[in-house]
């Protein structure tokens, strides 16, 4: 997980300024790194596998904790996102999947003022600054 975490240190600089709210507008090769990184150390040998589908929490968790703009996909919140997301419950995701959801839960976010409201004011009280919203964060408690 360090050197995972070294290795995404300069992309993550790039990815931090985007709140979920601009997922789709996060270049893709910023996505790309960053979900192998991350999702090869649950792998064997810590490799990368030709596959891309990785544990979904070993790479969501993570960024969920230092960027804060999405869910960590546990087994307890993937039971609970709803249907609409087609998100199947299973433990390995591809990067293409998860952004499909991500972008989902992007633009459902934009069409909800009142949930948005209330994670920004939420964010200033408990963290001082309007602007640092964890939308994954918040949207992973509501899911758990």
């Amino acid at each position: 997980m360090e050197q995972s975490l070294k290795a995404i240190s300069d992309v993550y600089d790039q990815l931090r300024v985007y709140p979920l709210l601009e997922f789709n507008k996060i270049p893709n090769h910023l996505l790309e790194l960053v979900w192998h990184e991350l999702g090869r150390v649950k792998e064997y040998n810590a490799n990368m596998n030709d596959t891309c589908c990785y544990y979904i929490v070993s790479v969501c968790k993570p960024l969920m904790l230092i960027w804060g703009q999405t869910l960590a996909f546990d087994s307890r919140v993937r039971a609970n996102i709803p249907h609409k997301y087609n998100f199947v419950e299973k433990t390995r995701c591809s990067l293409k999947e998860w952004k499909r959801i991500m972008e989902s839960f992007q633009e459902n976010l934009q069409q909800d003022a009142e949930s948005m409201s209330f994670f920004k004011k939420e964010s200033l009280r408990k963290y001082g600054n309007e602007f640092v919203v964890p939308y994954g964060r918040f949207l992973d408690k509501y899911h758990f």
